[in-house]
């Protein structure tokens, strides 16, 4: 099992790259990383990409 963190993971490509790891069966998503202000910092990491809590 790879573990990935992603930086950035509310802007675009950190969004396109959560929707990959999470298609991966050999990834599994460890953290994640907003820039101060973000309005996703302090969300839980699934809801950046929809799927329900």
């Amino acid at each position: 099992m790879i573990r990935i963190g992603l930086l950035g993971i509310g802007g675009r490509m950190g969004q396109a790259l959560l929707k990959a790891v999470l298609e991966c069966p050999e990834a599994v998503l460890s953290g994640g990383v907003a820039r101060p202000g973000s309005p996703d910092v302090g969300r839980a990491l699934m809801a950046l990409d929809g799927t329900p809590l």
